[in-house]
């Protein structure tokens, strides 16, 4: 019999309720959910998309139908079926918390429903295993949005349908539900035999055990000393760290995908407001220029785009041109302004002050354009220190998610309308320019500044080793296998 126990570093120690597929905005946030939902289509190691709790998919005229597995079932026998399905997308639409996409309004008009009792006029239910969509037209991209956590199916059971919160996380139609989630200890998971990702090569049980301490990774000392088996892709232990530790050691192994990690300076609209463009870019090149170093020394590479130069949306020759120019010109640049940045990397700020002695530098454990200032006690910085997940190919999850915040030079209503009309435009030419068009505008006037690619790294002790894809930056623990 294999081992059946993965104790995972986990960099943080949120409680269980903290965890929604409405509300997503941090990494470790997303391996959570993803393990314990599934949505109804998804993607294989090879990337491609296949059939999830839908065990068949396809589109009719303008609707699309779903066939839901027969069989599939919480660990506690309840069966998952067309009306979970149905109601989780209500579910979704009501609370309009989600970051990875919309058709609410395509499905629901354009006042939308207030409660699961309501219908969506283009949302149908024909039976127990089918569940049937209609659109104004066919949408090339609704099954790459549908593969998003956001719209994972929720067993009825296990929420409150009057406040709609989440109130049982053992009732899950992911391979994974909650066993035992108790403050003081670690989270426990345990997998769901009659699940269809089930295998009896995945871990049977995950303990996340909290990884960090006073704001600071331990992962990689808790995997030295032997009380984690694993490191995920969430971690910041860091990819200098973790290989040269590797190379010294013969029982693990590593994952790593391709450089989609993005580190970049994002100015919001309230340091948009306070500052040219002229002075976004000096300050945005004085703190590159501090911090690139240290950044580059982990085995990140540096960049002026926002999406690799090998995938869809890259700048053109002149562009970049024109925008390595301005840089340039840069180099001699002071900034004696004030300005306050939230979390940019703390041991680079005793030589940040030393250049901007008037900047306010913070650390807050928020996202500016979804952060609660009032709650935080906090008004909105100018700028903000970010690693994200990039996108090589069109990906309307991705656009939905950045236009859902500032990462874009346009955002909020104005962004939900370009991510409509870019999924509408049928041809790839025209939907290339689009994305070259907005990809340049956020560099040019300095909304979004990019500072070096890197990959994701997982490491885990042997037997286990890794069945991911390389250019997803999630940890699927049902994809773990144990030789």
């Amino acid at each position: 019999m294999h081992t059946t126990l993965l104790r995972v570093a986990f960099p943080a120690n949120d409680a269980i309720s903290d965890y929604d597929p409405s509300k997503i905005y941090y990494a470790h946030q997303y391996i959570i959910l993803e393990n314990l939902y599934s949505q109804l289509v998804g993607y294989d190691t090879k990337g491609e998309i296949v059939s999830g709790i839908a065990e068949r998919f396809e589109w009719v005229g303008n609707e699309v139908r779903f066939y839901i597995r027969r069989g599939l079932k919480t660990v506690d026998g309840d069966e998952i079926t067309a009306s979970d399905a149905e109601l989780s997308l209500k579910r979704l639409f009501i609370l309009q918390s989600n970051t990875h996409g919309d058709i609410s309004r395509a499905l629901c008009g354009k006042n939308g429903i207030k409660a699961l009792s309501e219908k969506c006029e283009n949302m149908r239910v024909e039976d127990d295993y089918t569940l049937v969509l209609a659109f104004p037209q066919k949408d090339p991209f609704l099954f790459s949005m549908l593969t998003s956590v956001d719209f994972s199916v929720l067993p009825r059971k296990s929420y409150d349908h009057q406040t709609l919160k989440i109130i049982d996380y053992r009732k899950t139609s992911g391979p994974y539900y909650v066993e035992k989630s108790i403050s003081s200890e670690p989270l426990e998971l345990a997998a769901n035999p009659s699940h269809f990702l089930y295998s009896d090569k995945m871990p049977v049980r995950i303990t996340l055990i909290p990884s960090r301490v006073d704001k600071k990774s331990i992962a990689l000392t808790l995997f030295k000393e032997g009380k984690v088996d694993m490191l995920t892709t969430a971690e910041t232990a860091g990819i200098e760290s973790i290989k040269k530790y590797a190379e010294g050691t013969k029982d693990v192994e590593i994952f790593k995908t391709i450089p989609i990690e993005l580190a970049a300076l994002t100015f919001t609209p309230s340091g948009v407001s306070r500052h040219t463009v002229s002075e976004r870019f000096v300050i945005a090149s004085l703190i590159k220029r501090a911090l690139l170093s240290s950044l580059t020394a982990g085995g990140a590479e540096s960049t002026i785009q926002l999406f690799p130069p090998f995938g869809q949306g890259a700048l053109t020759e002149a562009q970049l041109a024109s925008l390595n120019a301005r840089f340039e010109n840069l180099k001699d640049s002071v900034f004696m302004g004030k300005f306050t940045a939230w979390n940019l990397p703390k041991d680079s700020w005793p030589e940040l002050q030393k250049i901007f002695p008037n900047a306010d530098l913070k650390y807050v454990m928020a996202i500016p354009g979804h952060a609660d200032y009032k709650a935080l006690g906090l008004e909105e910085p100018d700028l903000f220190f970010h690693r994200t997940d990039t996108s090589i190919k069109e990906d309307i999850s991705f656009f939905s998610y950045y236009m859902s915040g500032y990462f874009f030079s346009i955002h909020g209503e104005k962004g939900a309308s370009w991510v409509k009309k870019y999924s509408r435009t049928e041809n790839l030419g025209d939907r290339m320019k689009m994305l070259n068009r907005m990809h340049y505008e956020t560099l040019s006037e300095a909304i979004t500044i990019p500072l070096t690619f890197s990959p994701y790294m997982a490491i885990v002790k042997k037997p286990w080793r890794f069945d991911f894809f390389n250019l997803h930056a999630g940890t699927t623990f049902w994809r773990m296998r144990c030789n």
